[in-house]
Order: structure tokens, then sequence, then C-alpha cells
């Protein structure tokens, strides 16, 4: 008796042939573009891999994948005579909507995708020899306009009408808090207890439905890099396609706009120092064409984006030398690979001789950090076995609501993100290492710093609490005089009159009109150690 068929096992195998057959697309339309037309042969390989995949969608029940080839396939034929080849960037859009598609094929993001394929197709009818259809029309930036609009089953409304419900969602969130501890404190009856309970959970509700309608998919910002990808390799003579894969993983929109200058940095990056030209690329057994992969993902309440490229990588004794030259390090040093690898986010440090019209490694990636630091998020940088360069950026779904500890310290009222604060303590005891006062937290100093010294306050007695802050291997105990509580924070850039005050980020209201500093731990940390450096504990 034969085994069962498991579906399962047999979409899996689709999708992994059908990225291959995507990436014989995109090489094809790399040719296409670089040529100006494909060669017959190219053209009838190209035919034949398509044929495959369309047979194989249609074999699965992927009408949306089969019926797109078929569409694709119509396009690529052989043209009339004196009929030009159809416009390059139509069909790279069509070829990024398909690779979403098989990605998602057999997937619950399989609808979202198969729609958008559907679009690209009814774009590529107006290349092809079949009449016309009308395309889908693309929806509204959410932001435009003054006013909402309605179209089918969706309302488009300005993004600062939801900004202004997010507002009064925070302030009921603080009114909520304020309540429910007022009942705490009073020892008042057990059912209005339980009514407080029940507001507090449904304002809860409320602000993650108000998070929701402000959350937008990152396809929204990446879409835009495939263009950009091809131009920009074209003016170094390179060859380049990009890669995106979760474009539908969802953030803030405030955070998906900021996010467009670091990624744009990114991705210059890595075609100016990553992919080598394409003579160069052969000679290591590489394909001409080099390849960027943007990642997206989401793990609990953060969001990871990574950027790679299958380039030359970082180039450790170039960047040791070149550092040396520029006073960055001591002739005699011997740096880590993370200390040598941090150096490449030094203000205007770069391996290049010349000046590129792209970037530099280096240049424009201390903004990618303050960038991203803005954002509450971290960067690191990773060599993936297989070669080339990883950055990675690590970010909150939101930077509008802040789970924060809030304390006081120096008579000003705190708030640290709780996801850079390790714990909270009891300061028992001060030691010394040579001038820089440090708490023992188990087996290890952690540095003491009071926030009226770094921030240049007024003179304060040291509190006889701390907590305890850690980013990326770096961590140190802030004094305080008391620690209040954890709540979510609705926090508001401060004004720009006002100048930016290093280490705060934003600031936030509590109930009964009191202003509370949100910190930045990362900045806190360089302010440290800059306080040490300079002698002061």
């Amino acid at each position: 008796m034969s085994e069962p068929l498991d579906l399962g096992s047999l979409i899996e195998e689709f999708r992994d042939e059908a990225r291959d057959q995507v990436d014989r697309l995109d090489a094809g339309l790399l040719e296409l573009e670089r040529e100006g037309e494909l060669k017959d042969d190219g053209r009838t390989a190209l035919l034949r891999t398509l044929h495959t995949l369309k047979g194989n969608a249609g074999m699965l029940g992927f009408s949306a994948i089969r019926d797109f080839v078929h569409a694709l396939e119509n396009v690529l034929k052989d043209p009339p005579q004196g009929r030009a080849e159809p416009p390059v960037e139509r069909l790279f859009e069509g070829a990024a909507a398909l690779r979403r598609a098989v990605d998602a094929a057999g997937g619950d993001d399989q609808d979202g995708a198969f729609d958008a394929l559907t679009t690209a197709r009814h774009r590529l009818h107006t290349l092809g020899t079949e009449a016309p259809r009308a395309p889908a029309q693309p929806e509204a930036d959410a932001g435009a306009g003054d006013d909402a609009a309605l179209s089918g089953d969706r309302l488009r409304v300005p993004f600062g009408k939801l900004d202004a419900l997010l507002n009064q969602v925070g302030e009921l969130l603080g009114e909520a808090d304020a309540l429910e501890a007022a009942l705490a404190a009073r020892g008042t009856g057990r059912a209005l207890r339980e009514r407080g309970e029940v507001i507090r959970r449904q304002v809860d509700g409320l602000r993650e439905a108000v998070m929701a309608l402000r959350l937008v998919p990152l396809a929204r910002v990446l879409s835009r890099f495939h263009g950009l990808v091809r131009r920009l390799a074209r003016d170094q003579d390179k060859e380049a396609r990009l890669v995106v894969r979760g474009e539908d993983t969802e953030v803030d929109k405030s955070t998906a706009d900021a996010l467009a200058e670091p990624l744009l940095h990114l991705i210059r990056n890595a075609i100016d120092h990553g992919i080598q030209p394409p003579s160069v690329r052969e000679r290591e057994g590489k394909p001409r064409h080099g390849t960027i992969k943007v990642t997206a993902s989401q793990a609990g309440d953060r969001v990871r984006i990574a950027v790679e490229d299958d380039g030359a990588g970082l180039d450790g004794d170039g960047i040791r030398e070149r550092a040396r030259e520029a006073g960055l390090l001591p002739a005699g040093a011997t740096p880590t690979e993370a200390e040598v690898v941090d150096l490449i986010f030094h203000p205007g440090f770069s391996t290049r001789a010349d000046v590129s019209t792209v970037s530099g490694r280096g240049v424009g990636l201390d903004v990618v950090r303050r960038s991203v630091r803005a954002l509450r998020g971290d960067l690191s940088v990773e060599r993936p076995e297989s070669g080339g360069t990883r950055f990675v950026l690590r970010l909150p779904l939101t930077i509008a609501i802040v789970p924060a500890v809030v304390f006081e310290a120096a008579g000003e009222t705190l708030a640290l993100p709780t996801s850079n604060v390790d714990r909270t303590l009891r300061i028992d005891g001060v030691d010394r290492v040579g001038p820089t006062e440090v708490v023992r937290l188990d087996e290890e100093l952690l540095p003491l710093a009071e926030p009226a010294r770094l921030f240049g306050w007024a003179p304060a007695s040291r509190g006889e609490f701390a907590v305890v802050i850690r980013q990326g291997g770096r961590g140190m105990a802030l004094a305080a005089d008391r620690v209040l509580d954890q709540r979510d924070l609705v926090v508001k850039a401060l004004p720009s009159w006002g100048g930016r005050s290093r280490g705060v980020s934003g600031a936030s209201v509590l109930p009964g009109g009191r202003a509370i500093l949100l910190l930045d731990p990362l900045e806190l940390l360089d302010l440290g150690e800059d306080h040490r450096a300079g002698g002061e504990t």
C-alpha cells in the first residue's frame, strides 16, 4: 500500500524549487537590463523555467501564481518585429511580488500575497498581447489628506487623528492606574475593586486596539528599494538584486517612517563596499550579480531587521590600519574583533582612500546607529558563515507607548524602558575601582552613576536605591531616591526649541499633570563613560 501524500511536504518542496526558479527569473531580468535584450538561448531557458513553475503551481491549486506566470510568459515571449523589450522596472516589480507569493504559499499570509500578485498580473497585461485590464487601485497613504476617506470596506484615516486618539488613551490609562491605586489604598470592598480591575482591562484592550490601527507593514518602506539597488549598482558598474523576506511584518507607522533613512544607508553601504564587481565575483566562483537580503521578523514586542550582503565582508586588517592612521588606535593596541567592528561606526571613519558617490563603510554608519538609538533600538554586526556582512537592527514595535520603570532621583521623576532594566536594588555599600564608584551585584562590579552629576543638575544627596541598566554587554547602576512603579507611558518628543538633552529621549505626563522624563539607556551609558574618562565619579 502506498504512503499517503503529505500536502505540507509537497508545499514546502514547491516553495524551495519555486524560490530557485524566481532566482533564475531575477538573473534573466538582470541580463535584460544590462544588455537591453534577452538572447534567444537565455529567453528559451527562462521560459522553460517559468513553464515548470506554472505547472507546479497549478498542480497544487495556487491559481494566483499560475495565472501570473502565464501572463509573464506572454510578456517575455519573442517580441514582435519592431517592438521593444518590455520595461524592466515593471518586470522586476512583478518578480518581487511573485517571490512574496511563493514564500507565502500555503501559509497564513497567502491571501494578502496572492491579492498583491493578482494586481501585479493586471499590470503585466498592459505589456503583453492580451487585452489590458484595469489594475486594482492602490490604497492611499493613511496620512494623506485632511479628512477620512471611505473605499470599499476600508476607512482611511489621517495619521494625525490616530495620534490624537492615542494621546487620549494614554491619559485614560494613567487615570485607570490612579483609580486602581486609590481603591487598593483605601481598602474598599471587593466588588468595587473588581470593577476597577475590569476598567483597567478595558483600557488595556482599547490601547491595544488603537496601537493595532497604527501598525503598517514594512513593505511600505522596503518596496521602494528594489529599483534603487539596481540603479546604485549600475552606477558602480556592478550587478545586484534585492531579496526581501518578511515584509508583511508590522510596526508602528512612526517607526516605519523613521526606518527609511537607516535602511537606505545600509543598502547603499552594502553596494559600495560589500558587493564586488562582476569580474571579481566570477573569479571567486560567485554569481555575477550580488544579493542584498533584507529579512524582517517579529519576536514579542520587538522587530528584528537584518540587512545582509554576500560580498567581500569586513576587512579587519584594513579597518585596524585606517584606525591607526586616524589616531583611533594606539600603535601597539590589539583590539578585539568586537572593538574592530565598532570602529566602523566612528563618525567619518572609512577604509576608502577615494570618495564614493554612493556611500562609505563608516561614512553614514554613525548616522544609522544614531537613528536606531533614537528609535530605542540597537544595531549589531555579524559575519555570516557563508561570507559577506550582516547588520541587525532590533527595534520596539512602537515608540509611542513604552513600558517603563518609574523612579525619583535628585527631585525629578524619571523613567527607563523596562527592556533595558535588569533589576532594581537597595545600595548596601559603595566600593571604588580607581576613581570610579562601583556597587557589587553578585560577582560583578558595576559603575555607579548619579543623575544629578550626569545631567549637571544641582548637587543632591545620593539615593538609597539603584536601577541597573544593560545594553549590549554594558551595564551601569543609576542611583535613585525611590522606585515608584512600572507602567506604560505614552511618550512624546521634547519640543525642538528647548534643545535636546543628551540622555533624554522623550517625556510623558502622569495623572495630575506631573511631567516625567524618559531616559535613553545607551546615551546614559555613554555619559557615564565620558564622566569617568574625565575624572568625574
